[in-house]
């Protein structure tokens, strides 16, 4: 059996693509001392690799505070490679037709890369809306959005998915138990749609359904989300089909033939 070769990397290429990585991740800017001791570098390393990527516009420094964030290039290059996803054009109409019918956000999530990405949403008609961060991670056991596009993976897709996925306790509502979970995906796939209830955010309630291309594999979820107190457990049962419903319409725009939801 012939062994695979391992690519060739090139060092300073690879930690350069680390630190955006971390900036990236976090919140908050990051001092040089700090991202040195996170990335296990020297300071004049990391401050050599910050200072080409500050002249290409991929990273920027406050200068009150000469800590490090993400710079307006990345930011423009992440817009670019959305603007690439075909899900997200033509699920930008459907996404807004959603958050009008039901008055409540709606969002659009992207298979990327094995992880369910969010690319598109809209706020919803209340004075409290929920939104979802562009290029954050739907996580796949405790988001309504992940949940429908997990459900509807291949076995080997989810296994890896779940192999790579930290099942964390974020309410007393989260499913943490592997067996559980894969159980309550079997339901999420037999139902035709996944329900977020207080299992991601206290008192936020969310309901999607997979997109299908035209092969049928999933390839991402469209849903809403809201506080308990609007999206109540009867109004679920009123939306599920218009959800479900929006769903298909967008598989069937991206070629789906059978339906999804």
């Amino acid at each position: 059996m012939k062994k695979t070769a391992k690519p060739r990397l090139i060092q300073s290429v690879d930690r350069a693509l680390n630190i955006l990585e971390v900036l990236a991740d976090r919140d908050e800017s990051v001092g040089l001392t700090e991202l040195a001791r996170m990335m296990g570098l020297d300071s004049s390393t990391v401050y050599r690799l910050l200072s080409t990527l500050r002249v290409h516009g991929y990273a920027a420094q406050d200068h009150r505070d000469r800590k490090y964030h993400l710079g307006p290039k990345a930011i423009e290059l992440g817009q670019k490679a959305l603007q690439k996803f075909t899900l997200r054009s033509k699920g930008a109409p459907f996404v807004r037709e959603l958050a009008a019918k039901t008055g409540e956000a709606a969002h659009l999530v992207s298979l990327v890369g094995g992880q369910a990405i969010y690319v598109d949403n809209r706020a919803g008609a209340g004075l409290l809306t929920v939104s979802a961060q562009i290029g954050g991670v739907a996580l796949p056991y405790c988001t309504a959005t992940g949940k429908a596009v997990a459900a509807n993976l291949s076995e080997a897709e989810l296994e890896r998915l779940l192999a790579s996925t930290e099942l964390r306790k974020l309410t007393e509502n989260t499913i943490t138990d592997l067996g559980v979970l894969r159980s309550h995906f079997q339901e999420v796939r037999d139902q035709g749609y996944a329900v977020d209830d207080e299992e991601y955010h206290l008192g936020i309630r969310c309901l999607a359904a997979p997109v299908l291309d035209h092969s049928g594999a999933v390839v991402g979820s469209i849903g809403i989300s809201a506080s308990i107190s609007s999206l109540t457990a009867d109004k679920v049962e009123q939306y599920k089909s218009i959800v479900m419903g929006t769903a298909r319409e967008l598989s069937r725009s991206m070629g789906c033939v059978q339906g999804a939801g």
